[in-house]
């Protein structure tokens, strides 16, 4: 047995998938980081492609965008990491286990 969150239902109506670009040396420790938020409910490293570089996503779950914004700007200032994007949610998906 397990439980879904329905994110939008909740409230979270703004979540972004935080894509980060991260040295391979520091993955491990920036994924712990992001992963230590509430706000975050998922995080975790993917291969990188020529033209697709991030190696780290963290879904962020905010009321309102600028709140996925601001908690994006803070962990980059405070980890040393710029390179990243944000790629919001413009539709949900059915949920299922």
């Amino acid at each position: 047995m397990c439980a879904i969150l329905n994110h939008r239902k909740a409230g979270f109506a703004a979540n972004g998938m935080v894509v980060w670009k991260v040295p391979e040396e520091r993955v491990q420790e920036v994924g712990n980081y992001l992963a230590g938020f509430k706000g975050v409910s998922h995080c975790y490293e993917r291969t990188t492609t020529d033209s697709w570089h991030y190696n780290l996503f963290s879904m962020v779950h905010g009321r309102e965008a600028h709140e996925v914004q601001t908690f994006a700007e803070r962990v980059s200032k405070e980890l040393g990491i710029d390179d990243y994007r944000i790629l919001f949610s413009t539709r949900e998906f059915k949920k299922s286990v």
